[in-house]
Protein backbone atom coordinates (compact mmCIF):
# COMPACT_ATOMS: atom_id res chain seq x y z
CA UNK A 1 0.00 0.00 0.00
CA UNK A 2 1.23 3.72 -1.01
CA UNK A 3 2.23 5.86 2.02
CA UNK A 4 0.93 9.38 1.60
CA UNK A 5 4.95 10.58 1.69
CA UNK A 6 4.86 8.67 -1.47
CA UNK A 7 2.01 9.62 -3.50
CA UNK A 8 3.10 13.70 -1.96
CA UNK A 9 0.27 16.14 -0.87
CA UNK A 10 -1.20 17.00 -4.87
CA UNK A 11 -1.29 13.70 -6.24
CA UNK A 12 -3.52 13.24 -2.93
CA UNK A 13 -5.96 15.75 -3.47
CA UNK A 14 -6.51 15.55 -6.81
CA UNK A 15 -7.84 11.46 -6.45
CA UNK A 16 -9.74 12.96 -3.33
CA UNK A 17 -11.36 15.63 -5.64
CA UNK A 18 -12.40 13.13 -8.24
CA UNK A 19 -13.96 11.18 -4.97
CA UNK A 20 -15.61 14.08 -3.56
CA UNK A 21 -17.15 14.60 -7.36
CA UNK A 22 -19.53 11.92 -7.35
CA UNK A 23 -21.52 13.55 -5.16
CA UNK A 24 -21.15 17.09 -4.94
CA UNK A 25 -24.00 19.27 -4.47
CA UNK A 26 -22.03 22.71 -5.22
CA UNK A 27 -23.08 24.19 -8.54
CA UNK A 28 -20.93 27.31 -8.69
CA UNK A 29 -17.71 25.68 -6.91
CA UNK A 30 -15.70 23.13 -8.21
CA UNK A 31 -14.27 20.56 -5.81
CA UNK A 32 -10.55 21.67 -4.93
CA UNK A 33 -11.34 25.42 -4.55
CA UNK A 34 -10.85 27.84 -1.70
CA UNK A 35 -14.38 27.39 -0.20
CA UNK A 36 -17.38 25.42 -0.85
CA UNK A 37 -20.88 26.13 -0.89
CA UNK A 38 -23.60 24.38 1.50
CA UNK A 39 -25.40 23.17 -1.80
CA UNK A 40 -28.21 24.11 -5.06
CA UNK A 41 -30.40 26.77 -3.60
CA UNK A 42 -27.31 27.74 -0.99
CA UNK A 43 -24.67 29.41 -3.23
CA UNK A 44 -24.36 32.37 -1.02
CA UNK A 45 -23.62 30.42 2.00
CA UNK A 46 -20.03 29.16 2.48
CA UNK A 47 -18.14 26.76 4.48
CA UNK A 48 -14.31 26.43 5.14
CA UNK A 49 -11.93 24.13 7.01
CA UNK A 50 -8.01 24.57 7.61
CA UNK A 51 -5.45 23.66 10.05
CA UNK A 52 -2.14 21.83 11.11
CA UNK A 53 -0.20 20.10 13.59
CA UNK A 54 0.97 22.37 16.28
CA UNK A 55 4.60 21.44 16.02
CA UNK A 56 4.57 21.68 12.08
CA UNK A 57 2.85 25.85 12.50
CA UNK A 58 4.37 27.05 15.71
CA UNK A 59 7.44 28.40 14.91
CA UNK A 60 9.86 29.58 17.49
CA UNK A 61 8.95 33.58 17.99
CA UNK A 62 4.83 32.27 18.46
CA UNK A 63 2.82 32.14 21.47
CA UNK A 64 0.10 29.66 21.22
CA UNK A 65 -2.21 32.55 21.44
CA UNK A 66 -0.54 33.31 17.49
CA UNK A 67 -1.27 29.66 16.59
CA UNK A 68 -5.17 30.10 17.08
CA UNK A 69 -4.72 33.41 15.43
CA UNK A 70 -3.48 32.57 12.13
CA UNK A 71 -5.62 29.49 11.39
CA UNK A 72 -8.89 31.61 12.05
CA UNK A 73 -7.32 34.05 9.11
CA UNK A 74 -6.18 31.27 7.13
CA UNK A 75 -10.02 30.00 7.04
CA UNK A 76 -11.03 33.50 6.55
CA UNK A 77 -8.88 34.06 3.85
CA UNK A 78 -9.83 31.12 1.86
CA UNK A 79 -14.07 32.29 2.36
CA UNK A 80 -12.57 35.80 1.30
CA UNK A 81 -11.56 34.42 -1.82
CA UNK A 82 -14.61 33.42 -2.50
CA UNK A 83 -16.23 36.89 -1.74
CA UNK A 84 -17.85 35.45 1.10
CA UNK A 85 -18.09 37.85 3.99
CA UNK A 86 -17.25 35.36 7.51
CA UNK A 87 -19.39 35.01 9.81
CA UNK A 88 -18.44 32.52 12.49
CA UNK A 89 -15.85 30.36 13.43
CA UNK A 90 -15.45 26.76 14.96
CA UNK A 91 -12.14 25.42 16.11
CA UNK A 92 -11.10 21.60 17.48
CA UNK A 93 -7.99 21.77 19.52
CA UNK A 94 -5.95 18.22 19.80
CA UNK A 95 -3.27 18.59 22.86
CA UNK A 96 -1.30 15.86 24.65
CA UNK A 97 -3.32 15.58 28.19
CA UNK A 98 0.55 16.69 29.42
CA UNK A 99 0.70 19.83 27.98
CA UNK A 100 -0.04 23.01 30.28
CA UNK A 101 -3.91 24.01 30.35
CA UNK A 102 -2.68 27.45 29.81
CA UNK A 103 -1.97 26.44 26.09
CA UNK A 104 -5.73 25.34 25.39
CA UNK A 105 -6.61 28.77 26.72
CA UNK A 106 -4.10 30.78 24.50
CA UNK A 107 -5.01 28.97 21.36
CA UNK A 108 -8.51 29.23 22.06
CA UNK A 109 -8.11 33.40 23.24
CA UNK A 110 -6.01 33.75 19.82
CA UNK A 111 -8.87 32.60 18.04
CA UNK A 112 -11.26 34.69 19.44
CA UNK A 113 -9.57 37.92 19.03
CA UNK A 114 -8.90 37.25 15.54
CA UNK A 115 -12.93 36.22 14.62
CA UNK A 116 -13.48 39.99 15.97
CA UNK A 117 -10.99 41.76 13.78
CA UNK A 118 -12.40 39.96 10.77
CA UNK A 119 -15.72 40.88 11.71
CA UNK A 120 -17.26 37.22 12.73
CA UNK A 121 -17.17 35.36 16.62
CA UNK A 122 -15.80 32.29 17.72
CA UNK A 123 -18.86 29.83 17.95
CA UNK A 124 -16.76 27.33 19.96
CA UNK A 125 -15.70 23.87 18.94
CA UNK A 126 -14.20 20.79 20.23
CA UNK A 127 -11.46 19.62 22.23
CA UNK A 128 -9.58 16.31 22.31
CA UNK A 129 -6.56 14.52 23.74
CA UNK A 130 -3.65 13.95 21.43
CA UNK A 131 -1.31 11.36 22.04
CA UNK A 132 0.66 11.79 19.16
CA UNK A 133 1.29 15.65 17.55
CA UNK A 134 -1.04 18.11 18.58
CA UNK A 135 -3.47 20.00 16.13
CA UNK A 136 -5.39 23.20 15.68
CA UNK A 137 -8.69 23.05 13.05
CA UNK A 138 -10.71 25.86 12.50
CA UNK A 139 -14.03 25.96 10.29
CA UNK A 140 -15.77 29.13 9.28
CA UNK A 141 -19.18 30.35 7.56
CA UNK A 142 -19.47 33.06 5.70
CA UNK A 143 -22.06 34.59 3.26
CA UNK A 144 -21.37 35.68 0.26
CA UNK A 145 -21.27 39.08 -0.89
CA UNK A 146 -22.36 38.60 -4.28
CA UNK A 147 -23.33 36.46 -6.78
CA UNK A 148 -21.61 34.50 -8.88
CA UNK A 149 -18.77 33.44 -7.13
CA UNK A 150 -15.43 34.13 -8.33
CA UNK A 151 -13.83 30.31 -8.92
CA UNK A 152 -10.30 29.28 -10.42
CA UNK A 153 -11.06 29.49 -13.91
CA UNK A 154 -9.61 32.90 -15.66
CA UNK A 155 -10.15 33.69 -19.27
CA UNK A 156 -7.49 34.31 -22.05
CA UNK A 157 -6.07 37.90 -22.09
CA UNK A 158 -7.55 38.67 -18.48
CA UNK A 159 -5.39 40.53 -16.32
CA UNK A 160 -3.26 38.63 -13.34
CA UNK A 161 -3.26 40.90 -10.09
CA UNK A 162 -2.56 39.93 -6.22
CA UNK A 163 -3.42 41.97 -3.40
CA UNK A 164 0.16 43.19 -1.41
CA UNK A 165 1.08 43.99 2.36
CA UNK A 166 2.37 40.85 3.18
CA UNK A 167 4.18 39.23 -0.14
CA UNK A 168 7.30 38.29 0.41
CA UNK A 169 7.62 39.14 4.04
CA UNK A 170 6.16 35.61 5.14
CA UNK A 171 9.07 34.47 2.49
CA UNK A 172 11.59 36.44 4.91
CA UNK A 173 10.53 34.66 7.83
CA UNK A 174 10.06 31.07 6.45
CA UNK A 175 13.65 31.38 4.78
CA UNK A 176 15.22 32.82 8.20
CA UNK A 177 13.06 29.97 10.17
CA UNK A 178 14.99 27.20 7.99
CA UNK A 179 18.72 28.76 7.65
CA UNK A 180 18.43 28.99 11.19
CA UNK A 181 18.90 33.17 11.49
CA UNK A 182 15.69 34.43 12.51
CA UNK A 183 16.13 35.54 15.25
CA UNK A 184 18.93 37.95 13.50
CA UNK A 185 16.77 38.86 10.85
CA UNK A 186 13.72 39.68 13.79
CA UNK A 187 15.90 42.08 15.61
CA UNK A 188 15.98 43.59 11.25
CA UNK A 189 12.82 43.37 9.56
CA UNK A 190 10.12 42.83 12.66
CA UNK A 191 7.36 43.83 10.36
CA UNK A 192 8.18 40.66 8.36
CA UNK A 193 7.96 38.40 11.50
CA UNK A 194 4.72 40.77 13.00
CA UNK A 195 2.60 40.21 9.49
CA UNK A 196 3.80 36.66 9.48
CA UNK A 197 2.79 36.05 13.00
CA UNK A 198 -0.87 37.87 13.02
CA UNK A 199 -2.29 38.51 9.60
CA UNK A 200 -5.39 39.54 8.33
CA UNK A 201 -7.50 38.55 5.53
CA UNK A 202 -8.00 40.86 2.70
CA UNK A 203 -11.49 42.02 3.60
CA UNK A 204 -11.11 45.19 0.88
CA UNK A 205 -11.54 42.16 -1.59
CA UNK A 206 -15.12 42.15 -0.92
CA UNK A 207 -16.15 45.35 -1.41
CA UNK A 208 -14.14 45.31 -4.64
CA UNK A 209 -16.55 42.03 -5.40
CA UNK A 210 -19.51 43.55 -4.16
CA UNK A 211 -19.04 46.90 -6.57
CA UNK A 212 -17.68 44.67 -9.82
CA UNK A 213 -18.98 41.48 -9.66
CA UNK A 214 -17.72 38.01 -11.68
CA UNK A 215 -18.25 40.72 -14.90
CA UNK A 216 -14.70 42.25 -13.59
CA UNK A 217 -13.52 39.80 -11.09
CA UNK A 218 -13.23 36.69 -13.35
CA UNK A 219 -11.56 34.46 -10.80
CA UNK A 220 -9.97 34.96 -7.23
CA UNK A 221 -7.26 31.60 -5.19
CA UNK A 222 -6.03 32.75 -1.76
CA UNK A 223 -2.30 32.27 -1.18
CA UNK A 224 -0.76 30.27 1.08
CA UNK A 225 1.38 27.51 -0.60
CA UNK A 226 3.38 30.38 -1.72
CA UNK A 227 2.83 32.91 -5.22
CA UNK A 228 4.13 30.26 -7.44
CA UNK A 229 2.11 27.32 -6.85
CA UNK A 230 -1.52 29.53 -6.74
CA UNK A 231 -0.82 30.57 -9.89
CA UNK A 232 -0.18 26.71 -11.04
CA UNK A 233 -3.50 26.04 -9.61
CA UNK A 234 -4.94 28.94 -11.70
CA UNK A 235 -2.99 27.78 -14.91
CA UNK A 236 -4.63 24.40 -14.24
CA UNK A 237 -7.80 25.42 -13.62
CA UNK A 238 -7.79 27.65 -16.70
CA UNK A 239 -5.93 25.65 -18.97
CA UNK A 240 -3.76 28.38 -19.95
CA UNK A 241 -0.23 29.48 -19.49
CA UNK A 242 0.03 32.73 -17.41
CA UNK A 243 2.78 35.51 -18.10
CA UNK A 244 4.34 37.30 -15.52
CA UNK A 245 5.73 41.16 -16.50
CA UNK A 246 5.71 42.87 -13.37
CA UNK A 247 6.81 41.54 -9.85
CA UNK A 248 5.40 44.08 -7.35
CA UNK A 249 8.26 46.11 -5.42
CA UNK A 250 8.77 45.18 -2.05
CA UNK A 251 10.96 47.23 -0.02
CA UNK A 252 11.70 45.20 2.56
CA UNK A 253 12.29 42.17 0.79
CA UNK A 254 13.99 43.56 -1.70
CA UNK A 255 16.59 44.96 1.58
CA UNK A 256 16.54 41.16 2.46
CA UNK A 257 17.38 39.57 -0.53
CA UNK A 258 20.33 41.46 -0.85
CA UNK A 259 21.32 41.48 2.80
CA UNK A 260 21.17 37.23 2.67
CA UNK A 261 22.34 37.04 -1.21
CA UNK A 262 19.37 35.36 -2.57
CA UNK A 263 17.13 35.91 -5.28
CA UNK A 264 14.61 38.35 -4.70
CA UNK A 265 11.84 37.16 -6.92
CA UNK A 266 12.37 33.73 -4.55
CA UNK A 267 10.85 35.73 -1.67
CA UNK A 268 8.27 36.42 -3.49
CA UNK A 269 7.75 33.50 -5.50
CA UNK A 270 8.20 31.10 -2.95
CA UNK A 271 7.12 31.90 0.57
CA UNK A 272 3.71 30.79 2.02
CA UNK A 273 0.92 31.76 4.47
CA UNK A 274 0.73 35.01 3.02
CA UNK A 275 -3.34 35.04 2.86
CA UNK A 276 -2.52 37.02 0.24
CA UNK A 277 -5.03 36.92 -3.20
CA UNK A 278 -4.86 35.96 -6.73
CA UNK A 279 -7.40 37.14 -8.72
CA UNK A 280 -7.87 37.91 -12.08
CA UNK A 281 -9.29 40.90 -14.10
CA UNK A 282 -11.39 41.44 -17.87
CA UNK A 283 -8.77 43.47 -19.48
CA UNK A 284 -11.91 46.49 -20.04
CA UNK A 285 -12.31 46.46 -16.08
CA UNK A 286 -8.82 47.20 -15.09
CA UNK A 287 -9.15 50.63 -14.54
CA UNK A 288 -12.33 50.16 -12.74
CA UNK A 289 -10.79 47.84 -10.40
CA UNK A 290 -7.54 49.87 -9.69
CA UNK A 291 -9.95 52.96 -9.29
CA UNK A 292 -12.33 50.66 -6.48
CA UNK A 293 -9.24 49.25 -4.70
CA UNK A 294 -7.59 52.94 -4.00
CA UNK A 295 -11.28 53.45 -2.83
CA UNK A 296 -11.50 50.25 -0.09
CA UNK A 297 -7.82 50.55 0.72
CA UNK A 298 -7.14 47.53 -1.06
CA UNK A 299 -3.36 47.26 -2.09
CA UNK A 300 -3.49 45.69 -5.37
CA UNK A 301 -0.57 45.02 -8.53
CA UNK A 302 -1.10 44.13 -11.72
CA UNK A 303 1.82 41.19 -11.86
CA UNK A 304 1.17 39.49 -15.46
CA UNK A 305 -1.59 37.97 -17.83
CA UNK A 306 -3.41 35.21 -18.85
CA UNK A 307 -2.52 34.06 -22.28
CA UNK A 308 -4.11 31.89 -25.25
CA UNK A 309 -1.72 29.04 -24.72
CA UNK A 310 -3.20 26.24 -24.12
CA UNK A 311 -0.99 24.57 -21.22
CA UNK A 312 0.05 24.62 -17.82
CA UNK A 313 2.59 26.71 -16.81
CA UNK A 314 3.57 30.13 -15.57
CA UNK A 315 6.55 32.46 -17.09
CA UNK A 316 8.74 34.96 -15.37
CA UNK A 317 9.30 36.88 -18.96
CA UNK A 318 10.98 34.24 -20.95
CA UNK A 319 11.54 31.98 -17.95
CA UNK A 320 9.80 29.03 -16.96
CA UNK A 321 9.03 29.43 -12.93
CA UNK A 322 9.62 26.22 -11.42
CA UNK A 323 6.53 24.61 -9.41
CA UNK A 324 7.25 24.47 -5.99
CA UNK A 325 5.16 24.63 -2.60
CA UNK A 326 5.00 22.85 0.51
CA UNK A 327 3.91 19.82 0.87
CA UNK A 328 2.26 18.19 4.12
CA UNK A 329 2.78 14.74 3.28
CA UNK A 330 6.58 15.59 2.36
CA UNK A 331 6.91 17.87 4.91
CA UNK A 332 9.02 19.47 1.96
Amino acid sequence: MARLRDAGEKQVLKRLEKLLSMQWLCTSLSPGDDAVCAGEGHEDLLVKIDGGSVASSLAPWMSYADLGWQWVTATASDLVAKAAKPLVFLVSVGLSPEEPEEHLYEIVKGAMEAARRHGAWLGGGDTNGSYGAGWVDVAGIGKAVRLPLPGRRARPSDQVYVTTGRLGLSGIALHSLLHGNWAEAKKSFPEAFSEFTRPLARLGFLELYRALGHECVTASLDISDGLAETLYQLSEATGRVIVLDNLPEISIAAEYARLYRISYSELLLYGGQEYELVFTVSPECKDNVETVSRQVGLEITRIGHVTRIEDVGVKLGNRIVERRGWDNFARA
